[in-house]
């Protein structure tokens, strides 16, 4: 029988994104453009506006954020992600955006879920960091540095990968200490990076609709695959 788990681990904060790879006009994405597509209320847009000073839409670059959403976008990157619950929305919000756009090409797409977790004490995040890293393959690296709550040094990133069975792309995991946190509080920031390529030797991508398809059959199966895979995470802890 697996260990009892000692601590429920619960993430206080939580993100969804989903990020396209083409060819955007980045400038073209101010934030009247969505106003006038209908993506955020004229009054999510006009609070855009009175924080001129947290938005930049310029050539090759365009930020801002609603009360749920940021949006990034760059020439040849696309990038909205949910800033908190529900995280669903994000997938309504990316639709939106390109309903008007189906022959935009794009050639990957990722699904990102980010969560923060608050380790009861330092005691605890050396523990999780010990037993996903054994300190005794690192002690040449850390000398003495490898036990006991006032080390130094210990986990900072961890990543694994794994390669889709069907279709191109893969799946990275990455583990850090979480700085969403003040000492004397730690914590953990796990990542899950959901990645799809649309290139093939036959063609450069596909479009963009065809990928709003892909991301709406995939995405719950993949915030619950992260949800599954952070509680087998901490387990036994």
């Amino acid at each position: 029988m697996p260990e009892a788990q000692m601590h429920e681990f619960k993430p206080e904060r939580r993100t969804a994104g989903i990020v396209l790879l083409g060819s955007f006009n980045a400038l073209q994405f101010h934030p009247l453009w969505f106003k006038e597509q209908e993506v955020f209320s004229p009054d999510e847009v006009d609070n855009v506006l009175r924080r001129k000073d947290e938005m930049i839409c310029a050539p090759g670059f365009t930020t801002f954020h609603t009360s749920h959403i940021l949006l990034k976008v760059e020439d040849s990157r696309f990038e909205v992600t949910a800033l908190k619950e529900p995280l669903e929305a994000v997938v309504d919000v990316c639709k939106k955006i390109f309903e008007g756009l189906e022959t935009q090409t794009v050639t990957a797409m990722g699904i990102n879920t980010t969560a923060h977790f608050r380790m009861p004490d330092i005691s605890t995040f050396h523990k999780f960091g010990d037993l996903l890293a054994p300190k005794d393959r690192w002690s040449g690296f850390l000398g003495a540095d490898v036990s006991g709550d006032d080390r130094q040094g210990g986990l900072a990133s961890l990543s694994m990968m794994r390669k889709k069975t069907e279709g191109k792309g893969s799946r990275m995991m990455k583990i850090e200490r979480s700085g969403a946190y003040s000492p004397p509080s730690v914590g953990i920031f796990v990542n899950c990076n959901d990645h799809f390529s649309f290139e093939s030797n036959d063609n450069i991508g596909i479009d963009v609709g065809d990928a709003m398809e892909i991301l709406a059959e995939n995405f719950n199966t993949t915030l619950n695959d992260f949800l599954a895979f952070y509680q087998d995470l901490f387990r036994g802890m």
